[in-house]
């Protein structure tokens, strides 16, 4: 799996670096990276944002773009976007403007109709256009949730008060609060 190192105070000399995941240690809860120029870390999953491809929609200012696929290259927390590479150019997407692919990992966070999954892990099962939710299935591999992607255009225009997506999207409830943040899960993530 391609991730970028983000977030590290430690050794911030790596921050932005691409690279590969290797193995998981579930003990230390880190990934072992090989970077693109040959150094090996191991890194807590928060600062690693996964690489992944993801379909454009919503794109109102620019319809065109709509059902185009991008990859998912970094994340602007103060405006609350992702940076999405497109045709050879970089260019600034709210998270709700993201259709995430079958199999990404997510964490639930902020689920306000069954709030026991809050901070539990989840793979990307489908994604409905017709009602626009994604069907996630849950770590216990028995139980399936209905989660809604777009948020309003209050929650949109400015930082969201929940924690920060570290890598894919954010999707939210009924309530149009943010409910999914897919991100590197220990043990989630795999070599290829």
């Amino acid at each position: 799996t391609r991730v970028t190192v983000r977030g590290l105070q430690g050794a911030a000399q790596h921050n932005g670096k691409s690279g590969e995941v290797h193995e998981s240690n579930d003990a230390t809860g880190r990934y072992t990276v090989q970077l693109d120029d040959g150094e090996v870390l191991r890194i807590k999953p928060e600062n690693l944002l996964q690489s992944c491809s993801a379909e454009l929609t919503g794109m109102e200012r620019k319809p065109e773009l709509n059902g185009r696929e991008g990859r998912v290259t970094g994340w602007d927390a103060s405006g609350g976007r992702y940076h999405v590479s497109l045709d050879g150019q970089v260019v600034s997407l709210k998270p709700d403007n993201l259709i995430l692919p079958p199999g990404a990992r997510a964490t639930v966070i902020g689920l306000v109709s069954q709030p026991r999954w809050n901070g539990s892990t989840c793979k990307v099962v489908s994604f409905d256009r017709e009602r626009r939710r994604y069907t996630v299935q849950m770590k216990d591999e028995s139980t399936h949730l209905a989660l809604k992607l777009e948020a309003s255009a209050s929650d949109s225009s400015q930082a969201h008060p929940y924690r920060l997506p570290d890598s894919m999207g954010l999707l939210w409830d009924a309530r149009r609060r943010p409910c999914l943040e897919v991100r590197a899960q220990r043990g989630a993530l795999s070599s290829r």
